[in-house]
């Protein structure tokens, strides 16, 4: 009778164990993307749980960890659960971008995962349960010895090095991703204003300009935010978004900042402190000259002759220079003269002087050879009358004047720049624009990685060395990849800048280089613009020379409201060269061939109409 009942009782608690383990297992299904740093609970007790070899099967497994791909050959031990070997080359990879290591206690048969100095997590294999940093935490699979080798769920191994986890089922990719922490607003003692993000692991990005309305954006590519979407605010920007753009789409994981343009400050990427850092500096708008077509100079002489009303500084070179200046305000007063295009033979100079309002002037250079920048930097007290003055009889003598009267900050012009007096050739000035640049990438194909702003400079500057050859005089909108106002200018701004490039100079011929895309890849062939009646001869004679001269569709001459031409008060074109969308065509637009022939083509057209209109063309 007592036997019977004692049978009874374990056959009813066997039953009540069953139906328990059956509830659990439904009610916590594995999620597609872990939460950083969490648990799916907290547990007491940590009773091993076997593991059954043969209910799992080997597979390769998909990959992306900050933007690297690659495979790993694990096992498949369930509905959405996998294991993966912790000695494999790309996992110990990932460790490393994420500042982590593993090690293995065979005597406890604990997994220890060490995060920079004492961040340690602790797992045993076959245990459900994991030590994080002293908090007890169910794991949604143990770790295993399988074969002599240790293999964990990928779930789990994210929350020990603290990265982001997610599973693309469309594409089968698993993500292995870094956290972007937080994004936040710097300011350094010296009054620098830096914008930063720092993420758990190694942290990559690209930068866009949106239109309507304008934005600058900074993508931080294969990361997560850790939260929700937020706005901080900036001294000199205004409010800046953060927000994830993209989770498990096409191009992965992107967190996107979003920086409205504004006319105090430009946005400048620059180098991070380290690799899970991205920053930018939001500092005050540079004006760039025009880039006329001057030579390299050098800075032959600096002379500083103080008195009671001001301090002179005479600078003499070898030739004509252009001048860029930016002020900057309190609490860091300092004044910055660039000399684009100058060398400064004694690389290094500083001057101690006795006024209280301008202790000291440095002058260095500041950008070497090719693209060389010599700067002067006078380290203000206060905001001072700064006057730069040129000598058109002695275009290599500049002198800064430095006044002890101090003006008011809310009212004083921050950047400018001032050209010494430059007498151009004999033959036609022109004008060529590179389309794009900068901020701005203009059109791509991303397949083969070819950007318009990269072909239409390339082209220009073969154009710059063909027409040197025929005596014609050459300024160009831009010569580096770079905005011609500021990162994250409004169309109308950046486009503006580029008219009064040739506006100012009073160039005779404009020429705006242009890559051509459609949605359509098979649409190929050249075309060019014009809208003012003065323009169209200059474009049927440049199209007509690309024609023939590369071989291409001809699209013909048209006739479009764009910016450059209507603002223009020369005979202006825009030349669109081929279209990047479509495949063969942007593969001729990738050889440097093809660029000069274009840039030949170009030239010929230009030779043709100064004819036609009787023009000096310094010949």
């Amino acid at each position: 009778m007592i036997r019977k009942q004692y049978g009874i009782y374990l056959s009813l608690i066997f039953f009540i164990l069953i139906l328990a383990s059956g509830t659990a297992s439904a009610s916590s299904p594995t999620p597609t993307v872990a939460s950083k740093g969490s648990g799916s609970g907290v547990s007491t007790g940590e009773t091993s749980i076997p593991f059954n070899a043969s209910g799992a099967r080997q597979k390769t497994f998909n990959f992306s960890s900050c933007g690297d791909k690659f495979s790993i050959q694990g096992y498949e031990t369930g509905s959405d659960k996998i294991l993966i070997p912790t000695d494999n080359e790309n996992i110990i990879k990932v460790m490393e971008k994420f500042d982590s290591s593993l090690t293995f206690d065979s005597g406890d048969k604990t997994l220890i995962f060490t995060r920079g100095k004492d961040k340690k997590i602790r797992l045993k294999i076959d245990s459900p349960i994991g030590d994080f940093m002293g908090q007890k935490k169910t794991l949604s699979e143990p770790p295993r010895m399988i074969d002599g080798k240790i293999y964990i769920a990928p779930d789990v191994f994210a929350k020990c090095i603290f990265c982001f986890f997610g599973h693309d089922s469309k594409s089968d990719l698993y993500y292995l991703d870094s956290w972007v922490l937080d994004v936040d607003i710097e300011t350094t003692k010296r009054g620098k204003v830096v914008l930063v993000a720092r993420g758990t692991g190694k942290l990559k990005y690209r930068t866009l300009k949106l239109r309507e309305p304008t934005r600058f954006v900074i993508d931080v590519m294969n990361a997560s935010l850790d939260g929700k979407a937020r706005e901080i605010q900036s001294p000199n920007m205004g409010p800046i978004l953060i927000s994830q753009h993209q989770l498990l789409g096409e191009d992965g994981n992107i967190v996107r900042i979003v920086i409205k343009p504004s006319e105090e400050a430009e946005i400048v990427m620059q180098q991070a402190r380290a690799d899970n850092f991205v920053e930018a500096n939001l500092r005050p708008r540079q004006i760039s000259a025009p880039v006329q077509d001057l030579d390299v100079q050098k800075i032959t002489d600096i002379d500083v002759d103080e008195n009671d009303n001001n301090v002179v500084i005479t600078l003499k070179t070898s030739g004509p220079i252009q001048i860029q200046w930016t002020r900057l305000l309190d609490p860091d007063n300092r004044f910055f003269v660039d000399i684009p295009g100058a060398v400064f033979p004694q690389k290094k100079k500083e001057f101690n002087l006795k006024s209280d309002y301008l202790p000291g002037i440095r002058v260095a250079q500041f950008q070497p050879p090719p693209d060389p920048m010599v700067r002067m930097v006078l380290a203000l007290e206060s905001p001072k009358e700064v006057t730069i003055d040129t000598d058109k009889k002695n275009p290599n003598t500049v002198k800064i004047i430095v006044s002890k009267k101090t003006i008011d900050p809310d009212k004083a012009e921050r950047k400018g720049f001032v050209v010494s007096y430059y007498k151009p050739a004999k033959g036609m000035i022109i004008c060529i624009d590179p389309g794009h640049g900068g901020s701005d990438p203009g059109a791509c194909n991303h397949k083969l990685g070819v950007y318009e702003h990269n072909i239409t400079l390339d082209v220009a500057k073969r154009l710059k060395e063909l027409l040197h050859k025929e005596g014609w005089t050459i300024a160009m909108t831009r010569n580096t990849n770079r905005d011609v106002t500021y990162p994250g200018s409004p169309d109308y701004e950046e486009l503006g800048a580029r008219v009064d490039v040739a506006n100012d100079i009073k160039a005779q011929v404009f020429v705006s280089i242009h890559i051509n895309a459609a949605s359509n890849t098979s649409v190929n062939g050249i075309s060019t613009y014009w809208y003012k009646i003065s323009d169209r001869a200059l474009a049927s004679s440049i199209q007509s020379s690309l024609i023939n001269g590369t071989g291409r569709r001809n699209l013909g001459v048209r006739r479009e409201r764009f910016h450059v031409l209507r603002r223009s008060k020369m005979p202006s074109v825009l030349v669109e060269l081929c279209f990047i969308s479509n495949p063969a065509e942007a593969k001729l637009l990738d050889t440097p061939e093809f660029r000069q022939k274009a840039a030949e083509a170009i030239m010929d057209g230009l030779r043709a109409y100064a004819r036609q209109k009787q023009m000096n063309t310094g010949k």
